[in-house]
């Protein structure tokens, strides 16, 4: 009987084992038939510097399938091309695709791609990638084009949603950049972002190869500095993406061990490496601080395949929000007005977003002339001496107001600051502000960023006093200071300031100017206050500081509300710690690990200006 059943059961399936082998076969054919270019979605997310491993990256989607990216957070796109070896022939570098995204009210922003290997750091392999950076919610479609045919014509589409809890910013801080959107320029003397504020320069502008392997500012890693930097306030990092003959010799995309390798595979990037920079550029942005990306060093290699270069830049990294673009460190040691124009003009060719564009000067400030006007550049980076600038920063506020494209003006190298030089780099510091540019402190030698951690607060603490008023509307008036020491910024009948290095007594020409004042002093060394109460205007006012220290005078028209500072009145109420100025001397103490960045409850008073800047 079992013998039987135990026939009868084979019998039995054997049909079945049939039919399954069947379907096997079928999935097998048409997973086959299916295998395709396709496209991959990702986020791009910060994240902390290193190599990305394959279990970061998000689990591969079909072709037109459908996900939901935050309006200004970055979407990244694999396209399947042919199966490529990274140094082997053909180059694979050089096998260019671009990418056309078009949003939902018919925008277009037309991306190069690049070639990524395995997609994780490998030489080998078959992925190209395009990053983008959508601005407006709705749904979003893509197609690839490309003389590779089995890189042409991928397409897909994708939702942006604006669901974002976006944090307050208050003067001082940093901001929240998917939140703020793009860094524009936008006409005026000073940068903008398309969602935020107004941006004020109060940059770091060393080290330049702050990529450089083992460069980590005396921190364990570059993780480390990057943090140190938010939680002092810094804004902005000027970095260097080769330096080949230069300075550091230590700083380059392409691969090599040695910078003479790097030059014999000047087409060639080492994609280990660029994944790595992405990490480490996403975790600066994620703080809220501004890349300030120079192409090439001063008296450095100028023979590298210029276009592809740009081209392999623009497209890992344009993506970014908080971005500047700066051609050269010191051009004319190189380079002609005219050939900075055509490199120009390369880079806005290839930049969907036109982020803004710079080039830096050696020597004479009027070496920065031939670029005045010119519709390819968007603000300034000037070097200049270890001295005082309002004079100079008064007179390029009113050459570019004269030139017929008003753009901000920047100092972004003033001598070889030292450790024990803060107060004159506190000084330089707001003789600039008052001047109506932006700044970015050149410290040297530089073995920590915590040596400067004084000159880097006070820069912050600056920063902070200005970004009170609406400084987008200001001007420098020191025609207003009729006897004493000092430089004026003002926004006429409505805010006054007042920079007095020396302290002492002042005469400000408010003859033609009627109404009621609240006036106070700050302390720019500590952040505090001490109140004038209540001034007259409609006359020549004498005004006389605590001391001889450096002082700063405000005189708001009592009818207008400054934006809530994190500034405390002496002596400082335990009530008002929370909103103190960034980078004062226990603010890590003070705030969760000394961050800058805020939160919507710390906001005490309405923010008179917004409005304003829409």
């Amino acid at each position: 009987m079992k013998s039987q059943l135990e026939d009868l059961y084979k019998r039995a399936l054997k049909p079945l084992a049939g039919l399954c082998l069947l379907i096997l076969f079928a999935i097998l054919f048409v997973t086959a038939g299916c295998s395709q270019p396709q496209t991959e979605f990702h986020h791009q997310d910060g994240i902390s510097s290193g190599i990305p491993s394959p279990e970061l990256e998000l689990a591969p989607l079909p072709a037109n399938t459908q996900i939901q990216n935050q309006l200004f957070e970055s979407v990244e796109i694999d396209l399947s091309g042919p199966s490529s070896i990274g140094m082997g022939t053909p180059n694979p570098f050089l096998i260019d695709v671009g990418v056309t995204f078009t949003g939902p009210q018919g925008q277009t922003y037309a991306v190069p791609g690049f070639y990524d290997g395995d997609g994780i750091g490998g030489m080998d392999g078959s992925t190209w990638k395009a990053r983008f950076s959508p601005d407006a919610v709705g749904t979003w479609t893509y197609e690839s084009s490309s003389l590779e045919p089995l890189l042409d014509g991928q397409s897909g589409s994708f939702d942006v949603i604006n669901d974002q809890v976006c944090e307050s910013y208050l003067p001082g801080g940093l901001p929240d950049l998917p939140c703020a959107g793009r860094l524009e320029y936008v006409g005026g003397h000073y940068l903008k972002f398309k969602r935020g504020n107004y941006w004020l320069k109060g940059g770091a502008n060393e080290p330049e190869d702050f990529l450089a392997p083992g460069q980590n500012v005396g921190f364990t890693d570059k993780v480390e500095a990057i943090n140190y930097l938010s939680s002092i306030g810094v804004n902005s990092l000027y970095i260097m993406l080769n330096n080949i003959g230069g300075d550091g010799n230590n700083v380059w995309p392409w691969v090599g061990a040695t910078a003479s390798q790097a030059q014999a595979n000047q087409e060639r990037f080492d994609l280990a490496k660029l994944a790595e920079w992405e990490n480490i550029f996403a975790d600066i942005q994620d703080k809220g601080i501004v890349l300030h990306l120079v192409f090439e060093d001063d008296s450095g290699w100028t023979g590298f395949n210029r276009e592809r270069y740009y081209r392999e830049m623009v497209a890992r990294f344009a993506h970014h929000n908080g971005l500047i673009w700066n051609i050269s460190e010191e051009y004319n040691e190189n380079y002609s007005a005219n050939q900075i124009k055509s490199f120009s003009q390369t880079i806005r060719d290839l930049d969907a977003y036109d982020h803004p564009i710079t080039v830096h000067q050696q020597g004479s400030l009027d070496n920065w002339l031939p670029f005045l006007s010119d519709k390819l550049f968007d603000l300034t980076s000037l070097q200049a001496a270890k001295t005082p600038l309002n004079a100079e920063a008064v007179s390029w506020f009113n050459q570019v107001e004269n030139s017929g494209k008003t753009i901000p003006v920047s100092f972004d190298e003033t001598g070889l600051i030292e450790i024990a030089d803060r107060d004159l780099a506190r000084h330089i510091v707001w003789s600039v502000y008052m001047g109506g540019a932006n700044f970015e402190l050149f410290t040297y030698p530089l073995n920590s960023y915590q040596d400067f951690s004084a000159h880097f607060s006070d820069m912050t603490r600056a920063r902070g006093f200005i970004e009170q008023f609406p400084f987008w509307a200001m001007r420098p008036t020191n025609g207003l200071l009729v006897s004493g020491t000092g430089y004026v910024f003002s926004q006429a009948g409505e805010v006054y300031s007042a920079y007095l290095p020396d302290g002492g007594q002042i005469e400000l020409d408010l003859a033609s100017t009627q109404g009621t004042f609240t006036g106070e002093w700050f302390n720019p060394r500590d952040g505090l206050t001490q109140s004038l109460g209540i001034v007259q205007g409609g006359a020549i006012l004498q005004l006389s500081a605590p001391t001889n220290d450096d002082w700063v005078l405000s005189l708001i028209k009592s009818s207008v509300s400054p934006m809530p500072t994190r500034t405390p009145t002496s002596p400082p109420p335990v009530s008002m710690i929370d909103v103190r100025v960034a980078g004062s001397s226990d603010d890590a103490e003070e705030t969760e690990a000394g961050n800058v960045r805020r939160t919507s409850d710390q906001v005490h008073r309405a923010e008179a200006y917004d409005g304003d800047q829409a």
